[in-house]
């Protein structure tokens, strides 16, 4: 019945260590044997998956930046991307100034930050990421500079902060702006342009591959994957999911740390 499986990255597919345990990589080979369409959605720039290239030999598209840009991972090329109106930059930006906030900036698939900030990722409670986003982020040396430079050209903007009461200061302050805002990290408000989301990235696959959406599986576990599992065919949720996401699953697989992906490709995606 089903032909795509979408899975979520951080909480879902990688462990707690970060990894793509054996078992996981079995599942999705197995899956691409039989002629299934494995896709993995994330709110990560796909410079962020430079680590996991040997584990996504069997993978098809990536959804990447919480959907802002469709990624052809066989081909190695952008097949679509979504950029914020230069105004909207311009108002998230002015938020930031507010506080003391870390910006991630998407630009073409890759991620930029301050690099005064990227040396002291666990000032905004990010330690755990600290030697990804050395690995893959890319440097800026002057803030008003580069968003003047780059407004018209951003996919994505991740603000990340000291504590969760200033995360929802700004998330308060940022309802006027027209702009599509999510909740992943513990300090983090991401910032999408109007209408794009992971929903909105499947959508547009099963249209590139004319697949039925409802013929579709996602998993998740965090409030930026309610959208994608209520738009396809089976909402799957791992076992360590935010109560929110337990809440609309369909069906609910062992935790990350247990291997709720390859549960849920071997029962469902291949049944």
């Amino acid at each position: 019945m089903y032909k795509m499986i979408t899975l979520d990255m951080d909480g879902t597919l990688l462990n707690e260590d970060k990894v793509i345990s054996i078992e996981c990589k079995k599942a999705i080979h197995e899956a691409a044997l039989q002629n299934k369409y494995v896709v993995i959605a994330t709110g990560r720039a796909i410079s962020e998956l430079e680590d996991y290239r040997k584990d996504f030999d069997d993978v098809s598209y990536i959804i990447g930046e919480s959907g802002a840009v469709l990624y052809d991972w066989q081909k190695q090329c952008v097949v679509v991307k979504d950029c914020f109106e230069a105004s909207d930059v311009e108002k998230i930006y002015a938020l930031s100034k507010k506080q003391d906030i870390m910006i991630q900036w998407f630009k073409n698939g890759s991620a930029y930050v301050y690099e005064d900030q990227l040396r002291r990722l666990k000032d905004y409670e990010m330690g755990e990421y600290q030697g990804l986003f050395n690995r893959t982020s890319n440097p800026i040396y002057d803030l008003d500079a580069f968003m003047k430079e780059n407004k018209y050209d951003l996919e994505k903007m991740n603000l990340y902060h000291r504590t969760v009461d200033a995360k929802m200061v700004t998330f308060e302050a940022s309802k006027a702006i027209d702009v599509d805002k999510s909740f992943a990290e513990l300090t983090s408000v991401e910032f999408s342009p109007k209408g794009v989301s992971k929903a909105k990235g499947l959508q547009l696959l099963c249209e590139l591959l004319k697949v039925d959406i409802a013929q579709t599986i996602s998993v998740g576990d965090s409030y930026n994957d309610l959208q994608i599992m209520e738009a396809a065919g089976l909402a799957v949720a791992v076992k360590n999911a935010k109560p929110e996401v337990l809440e609309i699953a369909d069906v609910v697989v062992c935790d990350n740390n247990h291997d709720g992906c390859a549960e849920a490709i071997y029962e469902y995606l291949l049944k």
